[in-house]
């Protein structure tokens, strides 16, 4: 916030201080009337601009005088851009489906196909004269009629201001992180953890999120909103889910009313054992033959096996 004071009937002015929390006093003030303005600023470089307000207080000798203020978001329209660039994928037929959804919205918005543009492996979706405040982006990549790659982000749009995204979608079967160049105009850093990001097909694995304080989550799967999935952690069922790169997304409500979102990568992989690991026991006995199966019949036609260690040492060469 930034803060200053000026002093009605006169050229008397204190500040303007900038502060980030939600109080400030300003000593040895003249008595009078103060007109006292707050301004609100986003934690972008350059800062912008997202809120102001103002009051006016009587300041009377011998006492402290407490005044608060309130601040309204700055009223306006801004515009959205996006690009997505699937270069060195094999995508021939290539088709973008987008929505960008206002925060209060009960249905999904979609993106007009005419703010779409395509241009061999890249695409383009710019959105203007949005009013300001929180929309939800999601998209859907497919080749033909084919889904090939989805995410979803939150989008922040301000007066006057361009929030924009450039996305990468990786082209290696290994590439699992998604390069995101970010100016969404987000209020918080939100992060996605977890103790791995390739599954076996058939296997599960806990993505967690921080903040863990918030007032509400919601997870998306490829840019889809997965239903029920809005606690502080989501447990990932790769049962059934097509192999190769897929991306999680949450997004996180503050108690302010703040959103922001993050997105991460994983890999669906068909190799037992890639991407998990194994425990190894290592012992420094060397029989080839336990006591047990030389002396004791083994079931059902009880069965003694007739063979000492050095038989099987001599078959095997140790």
């Amino acid at each position: 916030y930034r803060v200053m004071a000026e002093r009605v009937g006169s050229s008397e002015v204190l500040g303007p201080v900038d502060i980030s929390g939600e109080t400030y006093t300003f000593t040895g003030i003249l008595t009078g009337n103060w007109v006292i303005t707050v301004e609100a600023y986003n934690n972008d470089s350059p800062r912008v601009l997202i809120g102001r307000g103002s009051t006016t207080v009587a300041v009377v000798p011998g006492s402290i005088t407490e005044t608060s203020v309130s601040v309204t978001p700055v009223s306006g329209n801004g515009t959205f851009i996006f690009t997505l660039d699937w270069t060195g994928n094999l995508i021939d037929a290539p088709i973008l489906e987008a929505y960008l959804t206002p925060e209060n919205a009960s249905i999904p918005v979609a993106v007009d196909p005419g703010a779409i543009s395509i241009s061999a492996s890249t695409a383009t979706i710019t959105v203007a004269d949005l009013p300001t405040g929180y929309y939800d982006f999601n998209y859907a990549l497919k080749n033909g009629e084919q889904a090939f790659a989805g995410n979803f982000h939150e989008v922040r749009i301000l007066a006057g201001q361009d929030s924009s995204a450039t996305e990468i979608v990786p082209v290696s079967s290994l590439g699992i992180s998604v390069s995101i160049v970010n100016n969404l105009r987000n209020p918080f850093d939100v992060f996605i953890s977890s103790e791995d990001y390739v599954l076996e097909c058939a296997n599960t694995q806990t993505f967690f999120v921080a903040p863990a304080d918030a007032a509400a989550y919601q997870w998306y799967l490829d840019g889809m909103v997965i239903a029920g999935a809005n606690e502080t952690s989501y447990e990932l069922d790769g049962e059934g889910m097509s192999l190769g790169g897929h991306t999680l997304a949450v997004r996180v409500e503050q108690f302010d009313g703040s959103i922001s979102s993050a997105t991460a990568a994983f890999e669906i992989d068909p190799i037992v054992g890639r991407g998990g690991w194994v425990h190894l026991l290592f012992t420094n006995k060397d029989d080839r033959l336990p006591e047990f199966f030389s002396e004791e019949p083994i079931a059902p036609h009880n069965v003694v096996w007739d063979i000492s260690d050095e038989a099987i040492d001599s078959f095997w060469d140790f």
